[in-house]
């Protein structure tokens, strides 16, 4: 009588598995979802940010790299290039809408935009992204910095 029972159970996990689809930044939609993950974990655990902070593109890295070295010439203490990913400028206001709230549109030449939805129709955002060797990478908006301090 258990026999039935345990067989149903793994047949509804391996389905519930198969549906599950893992992200991954293969996609663009997968690595947007990634990286949105990643800075919401940052709250609590700033050790997600550094995963977020890998998940954008090498000319993003650069400048946020040039801001931290910039940071840490003026401050007391050295800091990292994925503490420079700010609350605000980085992190979506809403929370993104269970399995359909990541939807690329392909740019061509390696580029994609992804919109990220919220439940609400007015909770929308769009993510710039570019497919580089490693994978699909975030492109943030971050200006060049005005001079360096020595």
């Amino acid at each position: 009588m258990r026999l039935p029972i345990v067989v149903l159970a793994l047949i509804s996990s391996a389905l519930l598995t198969a549906c599950a689809r893992e992200l991954d930044d293969t996609t663009p939609e997968g690595a947007a979802a990634l990286f949105v993950d990643a800075l919401e974990r940052g709250r609590d655990d700033r050790n997600a940010l550094r995963e977020a902070y890998e998940l954008i593109d090498e000319e993003s890295q650069r400048r946020l790299y040039e801001r931290a070295r910039s940071a840490t010439a003026l401050g007391a203490r050295e800091y990292e290039p994925w503490e420079m990913l700010v609350e605000g400028r980085s992190r979506l206001r809403f929370t993104p809408r269970r399995g359909s709230g990541f939807r690329a549109r392909d740019e061509g030449e390696g580029r994609a935009v992804v919109t990220v939805s919220g439940e609400e129709a007015s909770q929308r955002a769009e993510l710039p992204m570019q497919l580089e060797d490693d994978g699909w990478r975030v492109v943030l908006d971050v200006p060049e910095l005005r001079s360096t301090p020595e």
